[in-house]
């Protein structure tokens, strides 16, 4: 023996501990898994990419949990089915060209009213913008102009 001997507490912590890194170590499997999976909605409202990702994965582990966890100062809304099937209706109602510029290309669904301002997902409040003029606009809630928006 080499005269160091852990105490009971000493490998319950050793113990904790292992089981803390080996879930941390889930979470990031897991969170690198759902950006590969959620790619195509990163767009999601928001400032940051997958902002309403993140808030949406909150609301449905809640869910899960049978916890309500509203977040701080936002009243805790669901959002509506967005399909494939929604978003070539929409490209198709749209004629498959953005609406501010007018190009076929690099094609995505952008919320007029912005879903993080309290815009719906209903189809009268999606366009087709294309991945260039739908980075530029963000989150910006639209004037009355088609086109342009207020910052």
């Amino acid at each position: 023996m080499n005269g160091t001997r852990n105490t009971p507490v000493e490998l319950l912590y050793a113990e904790q501990q292992e089981r803390e890194e080996q879930a941390l170590a889930a979470i990031d499997r897991i969170a690198h898994e759902l950006i590969e999976e959620t790619s195509y909605i990163s767009h999601w409202g928001g400032d940051v990419p997958y902002d309403s990702v993140i808030e949406t994965l909150t609301e449905r582990i809640a869910e899960i949990l049978g916890v309500t966890t509203p977040p701080a100062n936002k009243r805790l809304r669901k959002r509506e089915s967005f399909t494939a099937r929604k978003s070539l209706a929409v490209f198709k109602r749209d004629d498959y060209k953005c609406v501010f510029c007018g190009t076929p290309d690099d094609l995505t669904v952008d919320h007029v009213y912005p879903w993080s301002k309290g815009g719906s997902d209903g189809m009268e409040n999606l366009q087709t913008l294309c991945a260039s003029c739908n980075s530029k606009k963000r989150d910006k809630v639209p004037n009355k102009r088609l086109g342009s928006v207020a910052s």
